[in-house]
């Protein structure tokens, strides 16, 4: 045997011509009438993330990386202006609901900086400072967060 009689085509008796018999054709007739289309099944789409299962304020926990602490954002804080660094993947309705879960307060507006990776020498060779999102939060007057550095 050789490779090539692997790949060969079997001859059937069915398929020599003249050796069909007419009920075989009447047969494959009707049930190509009778063939339907599979149904198609429409599963809903449940988003789910492995955050789902936490609290609500271990998931807003993990939207906020840290406080941003500058002398801008100490100016800000007289405004009643506090800026957080968040993961790059948050939203501003993500990070209002983080904000009110945690501290209890009323957030006005959000204003998010996208600061993006800048090139950097370090031993005379390229690299790249990170970059990183912060949000800029507005909260309603009266309301306080007490942020330690």
């Amino acid at each position: 045997m050789s490779v090539l009689d692997y790949f060969k085509k079997e001859e059937r008796p069915e398929s020599k011509p003249g050796n069909v018999p007419e009920k075989k054709v009447e047969a494959k007739a009707e049930t190509e009438k009778t063939v339907q289309k599979p149904k198609t099944v429409v599963k809903p789409v449940v988003k789910t993330s492995p955050e789902s299962s936490l609290a609500k304020n271990e998931r807003a926990a993990l939207i906020l990386t840290a406080p941003h602490i500058s002398e801008k954002s100490s100016l800000l804080s007289t405004q009643n202006q506090y800026v957080f660094r968040v993961i790059p993947r948050a939203n501003k309705p993500e990070i209002k609901k983080a904000i009110e879960a945690l501290y209890r307060v009323k957030v006005t507006s959000v204003n998010i900086i996208n600061r993006p990776p800048r090139p950097k020498k370090w031993q005379r060779q390229p690299g790249y400072q990170s970059g990183y999102k912060k949000a800029i939060i507005t909260l309603k007057a009266g309301d306080q967060i007490e942020i330690i550095p």
